[in-house]
């Protein structure tokens, strides 16, 4: 083999059969061009994160109360926050891990007063289901619960409540 006809040979890694490999364009940033960068990595992973774990409407109503533009995005917000704090103490790294915070962030204050919010929009609550929406509301909505309430407590709604349901009752009977 001819010097000339060696030299016009792709060039090989030393050792390896495969031939060198183009360098990729490199863009202002240091990354390959059209690769993402971490940070458009990491914006993406947060919004499936967002997309995964955001609150779920129980009903026609509560889809109404999560579109508000200030209670819907205050609950969100918190929700987040409940999601954020779960997903950090259990570090899921398998299936089984993620299904479990899964689990967890159905459970969140937020997600339970949404569907507290739609039950009572169908129907009158029990008394251990009213306990818990005022309960609920106090946690989430602290300065909203202090205009309505005072200092008061959910029990001391709650107890009230029931009182008035008998003389509500023979009001209602009355006016039929």
């Amino acid at each position: 083999m001819s010097y000339q006809q060696n030299r016009r040979k792709k060039p090989k890694l030393c050792g390896t059969k495969k031939p060198f490999q183009k360098k990729a364009a490199y863009g202002p940033d240091g990354f390959p061009e059209g690769a993402k960068t971490i940070e458009q990595k990491r914006r993406e992973m947060e919004k499936k994160i967002i997309e995964t774990f955001q609150l779920r409407p129980a009903g026609p109503w509560s889809r109404d109360v999560l579109n508000n533009e200030g209670l819907g995005k205050l609950l969100n917000a918190q929700h987040m926050v409940e999601v954020k704090k779960i997903l950090l103490k259990i570090k899921p790294k398998n299936k089984g891990d993620i299904e479990k915070a899964l689990k967890l962030a159905e459970n969140t204050p937020q997600q339970r007063f949404i569907i507290l919010n739609e039950a009572s929009m169908q129907g009158p609550l029990t008394s251990e289901a009213f306990q818990e929406y005022m309960s609920l509301f106090k946690q989430i909505l602290p300065n909203h619960w202090k205009q309505i309430y005072g200092k008061k407590i959910p029990t001391q709604i709650t107890t009230a409540c029931i009182k008035q349901m008998p003389e509500l009752e023979t009001q209602r009977a009355k006016k039929k």
